[in-house]
């Protein structure tokens, strides 16, 4: 959800981004929920997005990222009216995910663990309150992805699209043939033990999608 920002009256989504290189988060989950996220309209950062979970659904209009932080308008809307937005508005381009909460250090992360077509992508996200504020990092994070548009939502979509199924990427210990083709850009973020370890990376030809695709978070 978004904060207001010291002195701004503007609701403000400040987040990062992160590679998850271990299933460890798993053991200190206090809450999941099923999401189904149908992208509306998107245009040059700007976006609105529907979701509907297990017991609500709402509507997001997004601004264009400024460093880590966005200005979010999120409402509630009746589920039957997301389900008929998604329907027939998003033209197929829905996404689900389960997203798993784990608090640690103070703040809650969340752990998106995606089904459909990016079955086996997984990330995870922090909201903070200031861009400036310090995040201590648990165990099982790996590199920071924020602001690399290569790991975008869409980006990913459009490379499934476009190069085929992607199902299995991400933290499934069978991926070692397809983990094979992760790209230096990854392998410089990973001690050799993070890189034998089970991953969320993509591999290589799954990363070229658009270029200035956003997240469809």
């Amino acid at each position: 959800m978004p904060t207001y920002a010291r002195g701004n009256q503007v609701p403000i989504e400040i987040e990062r981004k992160f590679l998850v290189i271990s299933d460890d988060w798993k053991r200190s989950v206090v809450k999941s929920v099923r999401i189904r996220d149908g992208l509306v309209a998107y245009e040059d950062g700007r976006k609105v997005r529907v979701r509907i979970t297990q017991d609500r659904a709402t509507i997001a209009i997004k601004g264009p990222h400024s460093t880590i932080s966005r200005s979010e308008y999120e409402y509630e809307i009746p589920t039957s009216d997301a389900a008929e937005i998604q329907r027939t508005m998003c033209d197929g381009r829905i996404l689900e995910k389960v997203r798993h909460r784990v608090p640690h250090a103070g703040l809650t992360w969340e752990i998106d663990v995606y089904e459909g077509i990016l079955e086996g992508v997984v990330f995870a996200e922090v909201e903070i309150d200031r861009e400036d504020r310090a995040v201590e990092l648990p165990v099982w994070i790996g590199a920071e992805v924020t602001g690399d548009h290569r790991y975008s939502k869409i980006a990913l979509e459009q490379a499934y699209r476009e190069k085929g199924a992607m199902k299995g990427i991400g933290a499934n210990p069978r991926n070692d043939e397809k983990r094979a083709h992760l790209t230096d850009l990854h392998r410089k973020h990973l001690t050799d033990h993070e890189f034998r370890s089970r991953s969320s990376l993509i591999p290589l030809h799954f990363l070229h999608g658009s270029a200035d695709a956003e997240n469809l978070d």
